[in-house]
């Protein structure tokens, strides 16, 4: 998986801001731009990372998180994500599956949490 997001400039916290590798797009809060169609230019998993409080190994570490996050993603937007993005997240979480469409990827999500006695 590429890093999306690297640190630059500043000394210090207040002063650090982030680059989107994949949009160009700078900005101060850690938040990546919307591109074409809505799909956000951040990293899915890092979102998720943050939404857990956990970092991204975490969540493939430990099965509650892991569940936890990939729940989550089945009421996330389709277009709120790449494909791509989507794509990397199914393949780190379910260990390197990752479908065709983000109709498939949530399809194989929630069979997961079924097959893993884990509610969705």
């Amino acid at each position: 998986m590429q890093k999306k997001h690297v640190t630059f400039g500043g000394n210090g916290p207040q002063s650090a801001r982030l680059r989107c590798c994949d949009s160009g797009t700078e900005t101060g809060d850690g938040a990546c731009s919307v591109g074409k169609n809505g799909a956000r230019k951040g990293d899915m998993l890092d979102a998720e990372a943050e939404r857990l409080e956990c970092f991204v190994s975490d969540m493939r570490l430990h099965p509650d998180l892991r569940a936890k996050a990939l729940a989550h993603m089945l009421s996330v937007e389709d277009a709120r994500y790449s494909l791509g993005q989507w794509q990397d997240a199914s393949d780190y979480l379910l260990d390197g599956w990752h479908g065709a469409t983000v109709a498939e990827i949530k399809r194989r999500i929630a069979a997961y949490l079924k097959e893993n006695g884990a509610e969705a």
